[in-house]
């Protein structure tokens, strides 16, 4: 017999809580994908924001590392210090 164990995500402890920076994402996203495709904690995902596909942030895990602002071919990401 299988066991499947059940996982909710509000259950899903956040692991974000210690970065010092943030990715903030502008209106220069084209919504390319190239950061969602090099996220190492896989926090960054495509959304529709006023009708444009675009990048967002899963703040609650994201560990401010800066890969996305670094991989984006647009410049549209900047890392900017939590205040």
């Amino acid at each position: 017999m299988k066991q499947i164990i059940q996982n909710k995500k509000e259950s899903y402890p956040k692991t974000g809580d210690w970065k010092t920076k943030i990715p903030v994402v502008s209106d220069k996203c084209v919504g390319c994908e190239t950061c969602v495709k090099h996220c190492p904690e896989a926090t960054m995902f495509m959304g529709e924001i006023n009708g444009k596909k675009r990048a967002g942030v899963k703040y609650d895990f994201c560990k401010g590392c800066g890969v996305c602002a670094e991989v984006c071919p647009y410049g549209a990401i900047e890392m900017k210090d939590i205040k």
